[in-house]
């Protein structure tokens, strides 16, 4: 869960960043792409480029969304603006909330002053590529940049 809201919160102050700001970075290089999981396009996944060794002193994370099709657009400052240039870590993930009781059972709670349960989160891609340490994902973002970066997960890596 906690995995969860860092990659929210980074994520929502990131796009802030970009909606308030007339700041743009220097040196950037588009980065889009496709994530399938078992040869599947693979919807609402969130996906982060984590540098390793790029040419800018102060590397910032890259974060996109996948669409219906599986496809994203990297940001880090502004929509579709890119990472640096440089090698980077990929990681995915994608949780859904569980909730523990059904919306009968909220309403009731609401109607008597108590406080509804927090859902469970469950990921739905391997943890193998959840995490920065352990994911195998890696890509390295040229002068050009990135159009077609594939990204395969398998349920059972």
């Amino acid at each position: 869960m906690t995995r969860l809201l860092i990659f929210i919160v980074a994520f929502v102050v990131i796009l802030f960043a970009g909606c308030f700001s007339q700041a743009r970075l220097e040196g950037l290089a588009p980065v889009s792409g496709t994530v399938t999981l078992d040869d599947q396009p693979f919807e609402g996944a969130m996906v982060n480029l984590h540098p390793i060794n790029v040419e800018n002193k102060r590397p910032r994370l890259g974060l996109g969304m996948t669409d219906n099709t599986g496809h994203f657009d990297i940001m880090t400052l502004q929509p579709k603006d890119g990472v640096y240039l440089g090698e980077y870590k990929v990681t995915v993930s994608k949780t859904i909330a569980i909730p523990k009781v059904t919306p009968e059972q909220e309403q009731k709670l609401i109607q008597q002053g108590k406080p509804i349960p927090e859902p469970d989160i469950k990921e739905l891609v391997p943890l193998l590529y959840t995490d920065v340490a352990t994911t195998p994902l890696t890509t390295t973002i040229g002068v050009k940049g990135e159009k077609n970066l594939t990204i395969e997960l398998k349920s059972k890596p």
